[in-house]
């Protein structure tokens, strides 16, 4: 029987492979350190060390303290605890609703925009930042919206469909002249750092945020992990009740495996950071080549220069996003249109913003490589949309 070829993995962005040495350092917390780390005998306690130096470990790489470090079931949750928990916290104090202001990205994560629409529900005013054509953020157009009603700021720091960078030090430069110049606490700065991981700095100092969100499965680590920063003197209302983990901030037994081997992993992605990212971003550069080569007229979606060094997403006039996914896939090539946790039919929200039209926007599809993938592959690529172009040219005549 004739071998079927290896198939190539090209989306990244929704979903990493689990590094080797992530699922050795995981493997004992399965079968041998097992216990609750809730329990006070020898077996429990072994288990709450573990959690503890994972917690530390992952502390000092984003340069922040231990218990500023709370471990939930994945990003989404940890968005969610940071914007309706922030609110609902304000709220148990006395603040009305209809006294707050949020303001977020137009291009950001669901698990960011549908918070924000929950609490805009309750009567929160939310304020949507739109973007450059190149799909970039204005930090000036973000201190303009600040009001002394604004306590909440969510900007993601890469776009998980388009790649771009946001410029996080200087909008958080510009929120602490606001709370500086008008003597107030708030508002608070939030960034889901999920897509950065791998390819940017996470240092928390640095980027001068309050709450940073990040997802073991985006850095080849476990899926059910993420974890949510939080500096000192934020107060949460907890999203999960029950026997008060993780600070009271999130109920429920700690998922040791996942949380070690999440610790793995960040500091996997932490070696050798710049270096891969430089590699990552040639090879995605000669894939944009090799698509203005072999397929005319396509055009790359957001800012080029600031760019993760592992994003390709780029528009075809003509073709439908998701047959050029399912033409692939029959390749044996795993590519997406948009992030996987975008269920909704329909075009982009990413791309409409940008100004596309919704047949465009409609026609793009994202391919996120990793240091696994090869020029050959991105060619191959570009060839099967330019011959899959042509079929669709000649069905259309």
């Amino acid at each position: 029987m004739a071998r079927k070829p290896a198939r190539t993995y090209l989306d990244n962005a929704a979903s990493t492979p689990v590094d080797k040495r992530v699922l050795s350092a995981m493997r004992p917390y399965f079968d041998t350190i097992y216990a609750n780390p809730g329990g006070i005998h020898r077996e429990g306690v072994e288990a709450e060390k573990a959690v503890a130096e994972a917690r530390h470990r992952i502390a000092s790489l984003l340069q922040a303290t231990d218990d500023s470090v709370i471990f939930t079931g994945s990003g989404t949750e940890a968005n969610n605890l940071a914007l309706v928990g922030f609110i609902e916290a304000l709220h148990e104090k006395g603040k009305r609703y209809s006294d707050m202001e949020v303001i977020v990205g137009a291009i950001e994560h669901p698990s960011v925009l549908e918070p924000a629409r929950f609490l805009e529900s309750r009567g929160v005013r939310v304020i949507r930042i739109g973007v450059s054509p190149e799909g970039l953020f204005d930090p000036q157009e973000i201190a303009r919206a600040l009001t002394k009603k604004t306590v909440f700021v969510s900007i993601g720091y890469v776009n998980s469909e388009i790649g771009t960078i946001a410029p996080i030090r200087e909008i958080a430069k510009r929120i602490r002249s606001f709370r500086h110049e008008h003597d107030t606490p708030y508002p608070s700065f939030h960034t889901d750092a999920c897509q950065a991981a791998a390819y940017l700095p996470l240092h928390v100092p640095l980027l001068g945020v309050d709450l940073l969100t990040l997802d073991a499965q985006k850095i080849h680590g476990p899926k059910g992990v993420g974890l949510l920063m939080k500096r000192r003197g934020i107060s949460l209302a907890p999203l999960i009740r029950g026997g008060g983990q993780e600070g009271g901030y999130r109920s429920g037994t700690e998922n040791v495996p996942g949380i070690v081997g999440f610790a793995k992993a960040l500091a996997l992605a932490e070696e050798g950071k710049d270096r891969r990212a430089r590699r990552v971003a040639e090879v995605r550069d000669y894939g944009l080549r090799e698509f203005a080569r072999q397929v005319p007229g396509s055009f790359l979606n957001g800012s080029h220069k600031f760019r993760v060094a592992n994003n390709i997403n780029v528009t075809v006039p003509g073709l439908d996003g998701e047959l050029m996914v399912l033409a692939l896939d029959a390749e044996g090539i795993a590519a997406s249109t948009k992030s996987a946790c975008e269920r909704e039919s329909g075009p982009s929200h990413v791309l409409r913003a940008l100004g596309l039209s919704a047949r465009d926007a409609s026609s793009s599809l994202r391919l996120t490589i990793s240091p696994r993938t090869t020029r050959a592959t991105l060619s191959h690529v570009a060839r099967v949309i330019a011959g899959l172009r042509v079929r669709q040219q000649k069905f259309d005549r």
